[in-house]
């Protein structure tokens, strides 16, 4: 190599180097930039996802047989931990792993795309994935799914430079860093399985139309890196959710095609119409590209299928298939989920249609003789080709930046989604001076939920929190003093606001505009009000208390509706006392701790159960020996019970076993008649 040509190199490679470093930092920008802060909340998703991960960054093992779409894909447990080691045990440190890929993928797409085509359609196509919503958005929301696209892109990459690179040191390594991505990709999304067909689909290609070299190297390291995720495609918990995809399927299979037909129109149609309705996921509706970047792909897309028998026709054409194809099986609810594999190289695909067109136009201008055309010609060269092609990812970058930041992230419908009144609340707890003993009134007070949220966000050890849905119950823990939480959606029940302090309560609005636009909070003494609740002779006092399995007691009772019409609720309230939450029984393997319901029944004269409610929603994962808790049951009557006089009992259960705790001598514990009266 001459002076001159190794100077042209160096030159070039300053250039390039000098535009992907704004890309790389324009994606930082994009998915660090309020990273705590949108989406506005945590979905519970995110809450139970956290939960996992903190059990491998804390070393307790894995012993829950987590439900699916939680935990069931390792490679997001392991990576989001060590981030966490990195930056604490915390929601930012669970979304920072997401959004950390989110810009790998960037400098991959520019590494594939470079070694397939050129370091034009490099850059180009890591400026899209950078500038553009739907990489936007998956990489900032705590699923396993988004190290998917960044680890199938590396492997495509890998390979690509061990397959088609001549003088190449190191292929070795390369074809295991592809077998390991490949690897790292199958354990962490369903949707990137889908994605892997395009590599024997491309190895079959290659060996019938050509090139044949290293072939065999890559049937070895394909095999290699699928075989070292066969444990975990062996384990049916990893296949979730191919009940989602198995419905119109088995429909095409048994020769009805029209809802594969269907879905797979509408899943396209998300890419140029009609985007992912889904509000968690994106704007309802929005589609994935704009009408010229659609063009622009389309382009790019037909190059390919008319150039086919080359590999960089034909594998981008492969994978795109093959990643889209769980999304056409289901439709458009969640395609931004179920294609998370394509963004890399649907976002190559309008770089290179510009970059064919600039070589076309240039070898044009060099043949043509006539100064009119070779006029037009110098006009759509690829320096102005390009120039409309930074301006396009200029205008993506700025509609991304609207439509992510502001649309999305304010729009009451995704507040909504992501439980952003909960947010405010543990802002404010983590923030608050107070200490000690805190009662939350929830609407999720059960696991993986609200809870599991609470502590990614909160983060104080100095906080005894109790949970439960003011709607239905009422926890009191034996302190003279806790601060009560009362979200805006469980306000307490009558029966419990008449006694407590809630002229006291001090209202935190959130956003005036949200459907949970506020939260209060009073320092109440919940002892105090137990304790003149069973002295006010309100309640029937039960003496003995009702012992249930040395788990609780049934210490009182008062029936809320002594006479019912048909069609209205049998209501009643019981008070119990927690006695030892070890007595319910070991923890079954799929639940997050030992669960229990209580029931009410109504029953006939002879015993024939005609109405009944199960619930509790002071959750048995949070009992603490001594607290005392009141439960509402309503039980709906059926409009044409007949007039007459129903006993009513109560008893609790396990579950999932649903095997009842019993006293001395009972399962049940009879508080008296309800009348029924014709209407």
């Amino acid at each position: 190599m001459n002076a001159d040509s190794a100077q042209e190199k160096s030159t070039a490679a300053n250039a390039r180097r000098t535009l992907l470093i704004p890309i790389l930092l324009l994606a930082f920008f994009f998915r660090f930039h309020a990273l705590n802060d949108v989406p506005p909340g945590m979905t519970h998703d995110e809450g139970s996802v956290g939960f996992f991960v903190k059990q491998i960054a804390n070393n307790t093992g894995f012993t829950i047989d987590a439900p699916y779409g939680y935990a069931n894909e390792p490679f997001t447990k392991y990576g989001a931990s060590v981030m966490m080691w990195i930056a604490g045990q915390s929601d930012w440190a669970l979304r920072a792993h997401q959004a950390f890929w989110g810009v790998v993928l960037v400098l991959v797409t520019y590494k594939w795309a470079s070694a397939a085509f050129n370091h034009r359609v490099g850059l180009g196509g890591a400026a899209l994935v950078a500038a553009s919503f739907w990489p936007q958005m998956t990489s900032r929301f705590a699923l396993n799914s988004n190290p998917a696209p960044t680890l199938f892109t590396g492997a495509v990459w890998l390979m690509w430079i061990a397959l088609f690179r001549d003088r190449l040191k190191g292929r070795a390594a390369a074809w295991i860093g592809f077998a390991i991505l490949l690897a790292c990709a199958l354990m962490t999304y369903e949707a990137s399985r889908g994605a892997w067909l395009a590599l024997p689909a491309f190895l079959l290609c290659l060996a019938v139309f050509g090139p044949r070299h290293r072939l065999w190297q890559f049937a070895a390291a394909l095999t290699f890196g699928t075989a070292l995720a066969l444990p975990h495609l062996l384990n049916p918990a990893a296949w979730g959710r191919t009940d989602t995809l198995s419905g119109p399927i088995d429909s095409a299979m048994s020769g009805n095609i029209e809802p594969l037909i269907h879905n797979a129109g509408e899943a396209l149609g998300t890419l140029f119409v009609k985007g992912d309705p889904f509000v968690v996921y994106n704007i309802p509706g929005r589609p994935v590209l704009d009408p010229i970047t659609a063009l622009l792909f389309v382009g790019g897309a037909v190059w390919c299928v008319w150039h086919w028998r080359r590999p960089e026709g034909l594998f981008p054409i492969l994978w795109f298939g093959a990643s889209f194809a769980p999304a056409m099986a289901v439709g458009a609810f969640t395609m931004m989920l179920h294609a998370i594999t394509a963004q890399a190289v649907l976002l190559v695909m309008p770089a290179l249609i510009v970059d064919r067109l600039a070589m076309y136009f240039r070898r044009r201008e060099r043949r043509e003789k006539n100064e009119r055309t070779l006029s037009a010609l110098r006009a759509l060269n690829g320096e102005y080709l390009w120039r409309g092609f930074a301006t396009l990812v200029v205008a993506t970058a700025a509609m991304t930046f609207r439509d992510y930041f502001g649309v999305w992230a304010n729009a009451v419908e995704t507040r909504a989604a992501y439980f952003s009144n909960f947010k405010g609340i543990m802002d404010y707890l983590r923030g608050a001076e107070y200490t000690g003993s805190i009662t939350v009134s929830s609407p999720f007070p059960g696991l993986p939920h609200d809870p599991l949220n609470y502590d990614l966000r909160v983060r104080r050890g100095d906080l005894d929190a109790r949970w439960f849905d003011a709607r239905e119950a009422m926890v009191f823990p034996p302190t003279d003093s806790s601060l009560l939480v009362l979200p805006a959606n469980t306000q307490p029940d009558p029966v419990f606001a008449e006694r407590l302090p809630l002229g006291d309560a001090v209202r935190h609005i959130v956003r005036e505009t949200d459907v949970g636009p506020f939260f209060d909070t009073v320092v109440w003494n919940p002892q105090r009000a137990l304790n003149d609740w069973l002295a006010d002779g309100s309640l029937t006092r039960v003496e003995p208390p009702a012992n249930f399995g040395g788990a609780v007691e049934l210490i009182a009772f008062k029936i809320l509706t002594p006479a019912a019409k048909p069609g209205e609720a049998a209501s009643t309230i019981t008070f119990w006392r927690i006695l030892d939450l070890a007595a319910l029984g070991p923890r079954a393997p799929i639940n997050y701790a030992p669960e229990a319901q209580l029931f009410l029944h109504v029953l006939d004269s002879e015993g024939n159960f005609v109405a009944g409610s199960d619930r509790l929603h002071a959750p048995a994962w949070n009992w603490h020996a001594g607290d005392t808790f009141a439960q509402i049951h309503r039980a709906p009557l059926l409009t044409d019970l007949p007039p007459g006089h129903y006993s009513l009992q109560v008893g609790i259960y396990t579950l999932p076993d649903m095997t009842r705790l019993t006293g001395a001598n009972f399962d049940s514990f009879e508080l008296g008649a309800i009348a029924i009266i014709a209407l």
